[in-house]
């Protein structure tokens, strides 16, 4: 079937933003994991230092000074742990992102995966917001697909320049191709 549209080209993509995204996953990551860690450190602490917080501050004080410190401890710790190594790997990431339609499949291209799919596997496009509590700018597109049966798999495509409209140029290259 003949379409309006070239058989391979790429998405065009909003590196500052995908840059930006990552670097927010990066850092998130890195917190969690600091948290667990203190959290577990915190809980293998000396019962002679919560005896004496409950004892000057009352139960509410033993429980919220260790907290927040290990809340200010963790975030430190993360900022710095994305200083040294989180930088670079989402910078790393933001430059190797590439969506590509390839024919009647979609490649979403990352540093550690290449996903190939069949325009005939994705089942609906979503758009997401980045945050519902930071602005209403719609930044990602998420597919779902049936791989086998009831077994389904989300793909996000990350940062298109202008989501709306991808969303609508990938709907429509499925109807054609798909």
């Amino acid at each position: 079937m003949k379409t309006n549209h070239p058989e391979s080209f790429e998405i065009e993509i909003d590196r500052k933003k995908l840059l930006r995204i990552s670097k927010r996953d990066e850092l998130s990551g890195y917190f969690v994991l600091l948290m667990l860690i203190a959290g577990l450190a915190i809980l293998c602490g000396s019962k002679a230092y919560f005896i004496s917080l409950y004892m000057t501050f009352g139960l509410w004080g033993a429980l919220l000074i260790p907290g927040l410190l290990t809340v200010a401890t963790a975030w430190a710790l993360a900022k710095l742990l994305m200083l040294i190594f989180g930088n670079r790997r989402a910078i790393k990431f933001a430059d190797a992102y590439r969506v590509l339609i390839d024919g009647s499949c979609l490649r979403v291209v990352t540093p550690r995966t290449d996903h190939k799919i069949h325009f005939r596997q994705i089942v609906d496009f979503e758009l997401l917001k980045e945050s519902p509590f930071y602005t209403d700018k719609v930044n990602t597109i998420m597919m779902r697909t049936t791989v086998g049966g009831q077994n389904s798999m989300s793909i996000k495509l990350l940062a298109a320049v202008n989501p709306l409209r991808t969303r609508d140029l990938l709907a429509e290259i499925d109807a054609q191709r798909g």
